[in-house]
């Protein structure tokens, strides 16, 4: 499983920036998204009487914070976030587990945003009716493509980014030059975790970040040939997937 800390990186900690709030924002982001592209789910928020915008406005650094918990609320008891009008606090520890599992985690920020956004979901009424099924459905989906061949101090690199849909760990993807699977030549095996930007985060249903990329020399390669891509991962469930990647014998070693 990936570690939140594995990106501290691409961004900074403390209180300008952090992994567990960018994984919130991002959540958020992708669910109202998601609820937008989806005219049922769209009536759905209508139906609560809650606007989207409402919700949009929570999704900023000035609202959503990251302590050390223990959070205690004004009833003593310790929870998970503290949410009130304007204002989003959550445990680190406790949301850095809710995101590495990522399936569900769609329901906790859609309640915090709601909250912060005053409205009632004390009761999960309203979110829990927006877990993103789509999420759930794709889970394990292998997606990814090549985004091209460049050429860095005369050896040519394979550029593009591969993921399972829904899960942090990286996929490994096979290069072959020349021609598809039983008749190109393999270059081998490579783990796609290099950081990508956010929108790779994004298609990849991944909260805790962007590390799905792949830059692979093609020193072996004779140029002119094209390049094939096919990801393949072992996921926790015990099953073995693999796709070729969008693009696969698109483009040609330079």
């Amino acid at each position: 499983m990936v570690s939140v800390n594995a990106h501290a990186d691409a961004r900074s900690f403390g209180n300008g920036g952090d992994e567990i709030r960018w994984a919130f924002l991002n959540t958020g982001k992708s669910l109202l998204a998601w609820i937008d592209g989806d005219p049922v789910k769209s009536r759905q928020l209508k139906a609560f009487r809650v606007r989207a915008g409402k919700l949009a406005a929570t999704l900023t650094t000035r609202v959503v914070e990251v302590a050390a918990g223990p959070l205690i609320d004004n009833h003593g008891s310790v929870v998970d976030a503290l949410g009130t009008p304007g204002r989003i606090v959550l445990d680190q520890a406790i949301w850095q587990e809710d995101f590495e599992r990522v399936i569900g985690s769609s329901v906790l920020v859609m309640h915090e945003m709601l909250r912060a956004a005053a409205y009632d979901d004390d009761d999960y009424a309203i979110s829990e009716s927006f877990q993103n099924d789509a999420l759930v459905a794709a889970r394990g989906v292998l997606r990814g493509q090549i985004d091209g061949i460049v050429v860095e101090n005369k050896v040519s690199y394979l550029v593009g980014w591969s993921c399972a849909y829904g899960v942090s760990d990286p996929v490994r993807v096979n290069v072959l030059v020349g021609g598809p699977i039983n008749e190109g030549k393999s270059l081998g095996s490579f783990a796609a975790d290099f950081l990508r930007e956010p929108e790779v985060a994004i298609a990849c249903g991944d909260p805790l970040g962007n590390a799905h990329g792949f830059h692979i020399p093609l020193g072996g390669a004779a140029p002119g040939q094209p390049a094939y891509v096919y990801a393949d991962a072992h996921l926790s469930d015990g099953s073995y997937t693999s796709r070729e990647l969008l693009n696969s014998g698109k483009y040609t070693v330079r």
